[in-house]
C-alpha cells in the first residue's frame, strides 16, 4: 500500500478578518458618511489644518478599505501613504498632541493597533477606538468589537464584540454586516443559524464586502444555509476574487478545476492558482503545486511541485507541510530523505492533519526514518481511523489482522475492512475478498470473495482487477470463463501489476482463453520478473531453460533460478537443485542439490519432499538412509504426491529397509494412477499382469499398459509389446509388438524387462 497522495483542498469557510485571511465589502461610503459623527469632516478646509486635513483623508480611506474587507494588516495604509508621499512620523507626532476629536482618536489607535511608527500596542488603541466609539466614531466602534472578539487590549467578551457589530450593522456599514454572519454561522454568542448567517452574507456581499461574497459562495456550494446552486456559487467567487481577496481567487481556480458552476478549464484554474500563489496563499501554493505533480493544466515538473509546497508548507499550511514530506519521502523534485520525510510528516500530524498522520504511522510500521515502533504506527492508524479516514480505517483493519501494534483479532479486521469497504476503499474491499476467500476469520464465502473483488477491481485497484481474473480462470464465486480472466489479467499487467503479467503469462504459455504464444508469454515472464515477482524470476529461469519464447541458455536459468532461490521460491529451489544434480548451467555439485531440495522440502514444496526422499533413497550429497527417504516419501505421498506414491509403493514391494507389503504397494500405485502420473499407471498394470497385491487381470493389465504408452511411458511401451510378441493374456500380434518396441527404442530402452 502505497503512502496516501493528498488531492487537491476545498478549503473551509474562513474568518475573513483572522490574521491569514481577508474579508470584502465595499459599501458606497458617501452614502452613509453623513450619518457618521465626527468621522469624516464636512467643514471646509479653511477652518481645519492642513494636518487634521489629511487625518481624514485618511481615516477616509481606512473606512473604504475596511468596508470592503481590507485593511487589516500594514500593507495598504503604508501603501497609501507612499503613494500619497505623507511622512507618517509627522502625523503620528501630530496625533499624539492633538485629540481633539474622533477621527484623531480612532486613527492614533489604529497606528498602535498595527504598530506604524511606534511600538503594537493593543491597550492604548483599545482606549482610543472606546475614545471614538463614545463619540459615535463608526471604525471606533468596529474596532471595539474587533478588540472585544480577540482580547486585544481586553478581556475576550463575544458578548460585547456582538453588540458593537451590531451597532455598525444597523448603520449599513458591510464590515459589520459581514461580522453578524459570521457569528450566526459559527454559533457565537448566538444559536447558530445558517439561514440568518446566509442572510447577512448575502446583505454585506450586495453592498461589495469581499469576504462575505467568499463565505456565501461556499454556503452556496455546500447548501448551507441556503440551496445549492454551483452557479451563484461561481459568481460570488468570481466577485471576490475581482476584490483581490485570496482565498476567493483560490476558489475561483478550483471551480475551474473541477467544474462547479462553470466548465471545467484547467488552464483557468492554473492561472488563477498561479496568481493567488504569488501573492503568498498557501492553499493555492498547496494546489498549484499539486497540478505540477499530477500534470493537470500544465507539464508534469517536480521539480516546481516541490517548490510550491515548499512555500505552502513555510505558510504553515499542513496540506502544504505533509506533500513536503511526501516528496523528501519519494525523491519528487528532490532527493529521497526518509529523516526529513518523518520531520515533515509529525509537524503536519502535530496539526491534525490526517494524511499525515497517516503517513507517519506507515514509518513507524516500516521504520523509514525512525525507528520501527508498532505501537506508535497503531495508535496514529486508530486517530486517522476516528477521523472517518477510510485509508487509517484500512490499515486498522490490517492491524488486528497480522497483530501490528496490538493483538491479533480477525474479527475486529473483518469489522474495518468492511467499514472502509463501504466507504468504497478498493484495497480494503480486496482484503475482505481474501477473507471470504480463505475463510481467514470468517466462514469461507466464493460469492461473497468475488463480489468485493469485483468492487475492488471497478475501483481501478490493480490488486482487484488480478483477482478477479483469478476467479474467473479458476471459477472462484463466479463461472469458470478464461477469456474474461485474459483480459482482466491484461488489464491488470498494463498497469504494472507483475502478478497479472505472470498469470497471463501462464496463460499465453499454455494457450488458455487465448491461442498459444511462447514469445509473449516470456516477455510477460520478463516484465514479471523485472517486476521482483518470484514466480516470474522463477519462470524466466524456466523458459531460458527450455527455450519457451527464447533461445536455450542454461547459464541464464541457473542464474535466475539462482535469483529466485534466493527469495526462498521453493520451486526455483527445486530446479536449481536439479541443475545442480544433473550438472546443466553449471558444474554438478550433489552436495548443493541436496541442501537445496532439503530447503525446498521445508518449505512444503511437494516435489523438493520427494526429492529429498530420493536424494536419503540413493545417496545424492548425503549417506543413503532408508528411512528418512521412506519418511519423506510418506509425508509428500499423504499429501497426494503421485510420484511420491509411487517410490513408496517400490519400498513396500521392494521391502527396502521396511517390511515388504505388496498390498500396500499395489494401493499406493494405484493412488498414484489415478493421480494421472504415467510410471504409476504402468506399474499398477505390472500389478495386475503379476498379481501383486491383487489377482492376476491380463485385460485391465493390457488396457493400463496401453493407457501409459500412450502418455509415452517407455517401460509401459515395452511390456505392452512383450504382451503382444507373447500372446499373454491378449491375440499375439507381432506388427503391434514391433510398433511398441520401436516407440520404446526411441527413447532409449534396452530389450530388458524392468528389474522387478
Amino acid at each position: 500500500m502505497g503512502r496516501t497522495d493528498m488531492t487537491l483542498v476545498n478549503h473551509p469557510i474562513i474568518n475573513p478578518l483572522s490574521s491569514n485571511n481577508q474579508e470584502t465589502n465595499s459599501l458606497n461610503v458617501n452614502s452613509i458618511a453623513s450619518s457618521i459623527n465626527n468621522s469624516f469632516q464636512e467643514s471646509s478646509s479653511s477652518s481645519l489644518s492642513n494636518e487634521q486635513i489629511i487625518v481624514n483623508e485618511i481615516v477616509s480611506f481606512i473606512f473604504k478599505i475596511i468596508n470592503e474587507g481590507k485593511g487589516l494588516s500594514n500593507k495598504y495604509i503604508d501603501d497609501y501613504f507612499n503613494e500619497h508621499e505623507i511622512d507618517s512620523q509627522e502625523i503620528y507626532d501630530w496625533l499624539l498632541n492633538n485629540q481633539n476629536n474622533s477621527d484623531s482618536n480612532f486613527l492614533l489607535g489604529y497606528f498602535y493597533y498595527l504598530g506604524v511608527e511606534a511600538s503594537k500596542d493593543n491597550e492604548k488603541a483599545f482606549d482610543l477606538f472606546i475614545d471614538a466609539s463614545k463619540q459615535d466614531h463608526l471604525l471606533g466602534q468596529f474596532f471595539v468589537g474587533l478588540n472585544y472578539q480577540f482580547g486585544f487590549g481586553t478581556v475576550k467578551n463575544e458578548n460585547l464584540a456582538f453588540e458593537h457589530y451590531e451597532k455598525v450593522a444597523k448603520k449599513n456599514f458591510a464590515a459589520g454586516i459581514f461580522k453578524i454572519g459570521w457569528f450566526y454561522e459559527n454559533g457565537i454568542e448566538v444559536n447558530k443559524d445558517l439561514r440568518i448567517a446566509a442572510h447577512y452574507y448575502k446583505k454585506a456581499a450586495e453592498l461589495g464586502h469581499r469576504g462575505a461574497q467568499y463565505n456565501l459562495a461556499f454556503m452556496y456550494k455546500r447548501g448551507d444555509g441556503v440551496d445549492k446552486d454551483y452557479k451563484k456559487s461561481f459568481e460570488l467567487f468570481e466577485q471576490s476574487a475581482k476584490r483581490e481577496h485570496l482565498s476567493g481567487i483560490m476558489m475561483l481556480a478550483y471551480s475551474y478545476q473541477y467544474g462547479f458552476g462553470i466548465n471545467v478549464n484547467e488552464q483557468k484554474a492554473f492561472d488563477l492558482y498561479e496568481k493567488a500563489a504569488s501573492l503568498g496563499h498557501n492553499v493555492a501554493q498547496y494546489n498549484l503545486a499539486c497540478m505540477y505533480k499530477n500534470g493537470e493544466g500544465v507539464d508534469v515538473n517536480y521539480n516546481k511541485a516541490f517548490e510550491l509546497f515548499e512555500k505552502s508548507a513555510k505558510g504553515e499550511h499542513p496540506g502544504g507541510i505533509m506533500m513536503l514530506g511526501y516528496c523528501y519521502d519519494n525523491g519528487i523534485g528532490t532527493v529521497i530523505d526518509k529523516p526529513k520525510a518523518f520531520e515533515m510528516y509529525q509537524t503536519a500530524a502535530s496539526l491534525e492533519h490526517t494524511a499525515a498522520q497517516y503517513n507517519l504511522a506507515l514509518m513507524y510500521k516500516n521504520g523509514e526514518g525512525t525507528n520501527k515502533d508498532y505501537k506508535k504506527a497503531f495508535e496514529l492508524f486508530e486517530q486517522t481511523a476516528k477521523k472517518e479516514y477510510s485509508d487509517g480505517i484500512m490499515m486498522l483493519g490490517y492491524c488486528y489482522q497480522y497483530g501490528i501494534g496490538i493483538d491479533i483479532n480477525k474479527q475486529k479486521a473483518f469489522e474495518f475492512y468492511q467499514k472502509a469497504a463501504k466507504l468504497k476503499h478498493s484495497v480494503a474491499q480486496y482484503n475482505l475478498g481474501y477473507m471470504y476467500k480463505n475463510g481467514d476469520g470468517i466462514d469461507k464465502n466464493y460469492n461473497k470473495a468475488f463480489e468485493f473483488f469485483r468492487q475492488s477491481a471497478e475501483g481501478e485497484y490493480s490488486d482487484g482487477i488480478m483477482m478477479l481474473g483469478y476467479c474467473y480462470n479458476n471459477g472462484i464465486g463466479t463461472d469458470i470463463n478464461k477469456q474474461k480472466a485474459l483480459e482482466l489479467y491484461q488489464k491488470a499487467a498494463n498497469l504494472d501489476h507483475n502478478v497479472a503479467q505472470y498469470n497471463l503469462a501462464i496463460m499465453y504459455k499454455n494457450g488458455e482463453g487465448t491461442d498459444k504464444d511462447f514469445n509473449q508469454a516470456f516477455e510477460l515472464f520478463r516484465k514479471s520478473a523485472k517486476g521482483g515477482h518470484p514466480d516470474g524470476i522463477m519462470m524466466l529461469g524456466y523458459c531460458y531453460q527450455y527455450g519457451i519464447g527464447i533461445g536455450i541458455n542454461k547459464q541464464r536459468a541457473f542464474e535466475l533460478y539462482q535469483k529466485a532461490a534466493n527469495l526462498d521460491h521453493s520451486l526455483a529451489q527445486y530446479n536449481l537443485a536439479h541443475m545442480y544434480k544433473d550438472g546443466e548451467g553449471v558444474g554438478r555439485d550433489y552436495k548443493k542439490a541436496f541442501e537445496l531440495f532439503k530447503h525446498s522440502a521445508e518449505e512444503e514444496y511437494l516435489d523438493g519432499i520427494t526429492m529429498l526422499g530420493y536424494c536419503y533413497n540413493n545417496g545424492i550429497g548425503t549417506d543413503i538412509n532408508k528411512q528418512k527417504a521412506f519418511e519423506s516419501y510418506h509425508k509428500a505421498a499423504n499429501l497426494g504426491h503421485s510420484v511420491a506414491q509411487y517410490n513408496l509403493a517400490y519400498m513396500f514391494k521392494n521391502g527396502n529397509d521396511i517390511e515388504k507389503n505388496h498390498k500396500k504397494a499395489f494401493e499406493l500405485f494405484e493412488k498414484s494412477a489415478e493421480g494421472g502420473y504415467s510410471s504409476g499407471i504402468s506399474m499398477l498394470g505390472y500389478c495386475y499382469d503379476n498379481g501383486i497385491g491383487t489377482n492376476i487381470n491380463k485385460q485391465r493389465a493390457l488396457d493400463l499398459y496401453q493407457m501409459a504408452a500412450n502418455s509415452g511411458c517407455n517401460v509401459a511401451q515395452y511390456n505392452l509389446a512383450l504382451l503382444y510378441e507373447k500372446g499373454d493374456g491378449v491375440d499375439k500380434d507381432m506388427g503391434q509388438a514391433i510398433y511398441w518396441y520401436k516407440q520404446c527404442a526411441k527413447q532409449g530402452l534396452e530389450k530388458s524387462r524392468e528389474n522387478n
